[in-house]
C-alpha cells in the first residue's frame, strides 16, 4: 500500500473516495472500510435512484437515446445503455453530462445527513472518479488495482460477458496506471479476499489517524 505523508485537514468529515476500474474490487474495499466504522455511500447505488421511473433523468436518457433505453416496466435497462457506452465514447460523454450532475448532487446530501449525525469518516465509492474530474472534493483517495487479465476474468464469471465484452469495458475506461499515480494511497487486488481485507484494515488505520490530526478552522 502507497501512502501519503499526513496532512493537516480542516475540521469537518473526513471524506474518502474509493475508486478503481470495473471488477478491480473497490466495492469489497468500500464496503470493509464501512465494516470498521466508516460511514458508506455508494455512487452506483445512487445512480439507480437518479433514474427511477417518472424521474428527469430517465425522461433525459429517454429522449438521448431513444425508448427502447427503457424496459416494459418503465425501468432503465443498464445491460443495453452499457453496451451502447462501450461502443461509443461519445455516447457515454452524453450520458455522463446527464446524469452526474444528480448523482452527485445526491452524494452531497448523504455527505451532509452524515455529517450532521457526527460521522467522522465517509467513504464514498466513485467508479469514475478521475474521469469526471472529481478528485479535489474528497479528502483523500483509495485507488483499487488489479491485473487486467484478473478483472477480464472476474467480469465474464460475475456478469456474464463475453470476454470481449469485458475487453471492451476496460478500454471505454482510463488506465490504472494513470489513475494509480494520481492516488495517495493505492491498494492491489490480486491475491486472496483474505489479503485483501488484510489490506483494508491496514488502510483503515491510516486514514483514521490523518482524520483524527485535522485542524480546527479557525475564524
Amino acid at each position: 500500500m502507497k501512502e501519503p505523508n499526513s496532512q493537516k485537514r480542516t475540521h469537518r468529515p473526513f471524506v474518502i473516495a474509493v475508486t478503481g476500474g470495473a471488477a478491480s474490487g473497490k466495492s469489497a474495499v468500500s464496503r470493509h472500510l464501512a465494516a470498521l466504522g466508516a460511514f458508506f455511500i455508494d455512487l452506483d447505488e445512487l445512480s439507480r435512484e437518479a433514474v427511477l421511473p417518472g424521474s428527469p433523468v430517465l425522461a433525459e436518457i429517454v429522449d438521448t437515446f431513444g425508448p427502447d433505453i427503457v424496459t416494459p416496466d418503465g425501468t432503465l435497462n443498464r445491460r443495453k445503455l452499457r453496451d451502447i457506452i462501450t461502443r461509443n465514447r461519445g455516447t457515454r460523454q452524453q450520458l455522463e453530462a446527464v446524469i452526474h450532475p444528480e448523482i452527485f448532487r445526491l452524494m452531497n446530501l448523504h455527505i451532509n445527513t452524515a455529517a450532521a449525525r457526527g460521522q467522522k469518516l465517509i467513504v464514498v465509492e466513485v467508479p469514475l472518479l478521475y474521469e469526471t474530474g472529481k478528485q479535489a472534493l474528497f479528502d483523500a483517495v483509495v485507488m483499487v488495482s488489479a491485473d487486467r487479465e484478473l478483472r477480464i476474468q472476474r467480469l465474464v464469471d460475475r456478469d456474464g460477458v463475453s470476454r470481449d465484452q469485458a475487453q471492451a469495458l476496460l478500454d471505454a475506461q482510463m488506465d490504472d496506471a494513470e489513475k494509480i499515480c494520481r492516488s495517495p494511497y493505492v491498494l492491489y487486488n490480486n491475491d486472496s479476499h483474505e489479503r485483501l481485507l488484510q489490506e483494508v484494515e491496514k488502510l483503515y488505520r491510516a486514514l483514521e489517524q490523518r482524520s483524527a490530526g485535522k485542524k480546527t478552522k479557525t475564524a
